[in-house]
């Protein structure tokens, strides 16, 4: 579940978007680093609809292909918090 973030788009720069998010799950095992090195993640930004029910309930939004150049994560009550 993904707690907070933010999205940059900046259409002069070579890297056009860049994001960071935070993130809580219980059923990772953040000692295996590997999967957060060097992967290529899509982000998808969801709006609830409740106007029209002739839409799904989730609207999705593409926001682009993202690689994961930083990684930390912590443990909690709450379970592990990942930032990237």
């Amino acid at each position: 579940m993904v707690t907070g973030g933010s999205i940059n788009i900046d259409g002069s720069s070579i890297v056009r978007r860049t994001c960071s998010l935070n993130m809580i799950t219980t059923s990772v095992d953040v000692n295996r680093i590997d999967w957060a090195i060097r992967t290529k993640f899509r982000l998808f930004i969801g709006l609830q609809n409740d106007i029209n029910p002739n839409y799904e309930k989730i609207i999705w939004f593409p926001e682009g292909i993202f690689i994961i150049s930083g990684y930390s994560a912590t443990y909690n009550n709450s379970g592990y918090t990942i930032s990237l």
